[in-house]
């Protein structure tokens, strides 16, 4: 069975996201919980604070695939309900055919990791 992963709504705010990180290659078995992709969230045109308002979420799996074919690339700004990549519940499935559904995934806010200390 072919599956579509998109970029769901994150925040009623954000109308997109940028991909920050792609984990898995084409081809590769993604068990329940492994990574996707990693966006970055930038509501600063929409909401007014001091700084500006980005958050980082990953996007991660909950069901056994393969990747077939990655749509984004990273550094892409993808609308939200773009299709990001095409799975599979078998490695040799075609994948011209139609998505029978969405990808079952979680949306985990992450915490970006910077060197702040200094000596």
């Amino acid at each position: 069975m072919i599956l579509r992963a998109d970029l769901p709504s994150i925040n009623q705010s954000a109308n997109t996201a940028v991909v920050e990180a792609i984990y898995p290659s084409e081809g590769s078995l993604l068990q329940p919980g492994s990574k996707l992709i990693d966006l970055k969230v930038d509501l600063s045109l929409a909401v007014a604070h001091d700084c500006p308002p980005i958050t980082f979420h990953r996007i991660a799996v909950r069901e056994r695939v393969w990747v077939r074919r990655l749509l984004v690339s990273a550094g892409e700004e993808v609308p939200v309900g773009s299709a990001l990549a095409l799975c599979s519940t078998a490695p040799d499935e075609p994948v011209d055919e139609e998505p029978a559904r969405a990808l079952r995934v979680s949306v985990i806010g992450i915490l970006l990791q910077t060197d702040l200390w200094t000596d």
